[in-house]
């Protein structure tokens, strides 16, 4: 096991915790334990989703971020906006106006994180067509650790996200059940 300590955006403050357990019971992964009156993330199963952060009321998970200076030191810089990125604007007319804001921000390319994804989704879509496939197919669409009771052909998501998402959306849809 690799025993050095992994990066998570995610941190939290320990002296804010209440010990409330929102967080314990809303982490996709069941990365986060309460212990001594206080919640504790481990590493190796956090992902970093921010659910945490989200629905702690102590304001306890916090996300540690870089400065946009810090793009500077890199010779080609890249954005990869996420669908979630649009939603933080009001009155937003056009996706294309935050793609050439981040551009207007230093980034020498912008691609959408979406684009990417629907690529992906056909080209699994089209592997799933192959009959002799060996099975269980596991898609790497959703970072989570999914339900391992959600038996194919249920209404359940085989984790918490919703089938947009991938949490049992494509896999779901062709019969075929991740493992945890």
């Amino acid at each position: 096991m690799d025993e050095k300590r992994r990066f998570h955006s995610v941190r939290l403050e320990k002296d804010k915790c209440k010990a409330c357990t929102n967080c314990l019971k809303r982490c996709p992964t069941e990365a986060i334990r309460v212990r001594g009156g206080r919640a504790h993330i481990i590493d190796e199963r956090c992902i970093d989703c921010g659910e945490c952060i989200r629905v702690c009321e102590y304001h306890a998970k916090i996300a540690v971020t870089d400065p946009l200076s810090s793009i500077s030191q890199f010779k080609y810089k890249i954005a990869l906006p996420a669908p979630s990125l649009y939603g933080q604007f009001k009155n937003l007319r056009s996706i294309a106006q935050v793609l050439t804001g981040l551009k207007h921000m230093g980034f020498d390319e912008v691609f959408e994180v979406a684009r990417g994804a629907d690529v992906v989704t056909r080209a699994i879509r089209e592997k799933l067509r192959q009959p002799d496939l060996p099975r269980p197919l596991i898609s790497a669409a959703c970072p989570c650790a999914p339900d391992p009771g959600a038996l194919p052909g249920s209404d359940r998501p085989h984790c918490g996200h919703p089938p947009a998402h991938g949490g049992g959306g494509a896999d779901r849809q062709a019969g075929v059940r991740p493992q945890a």
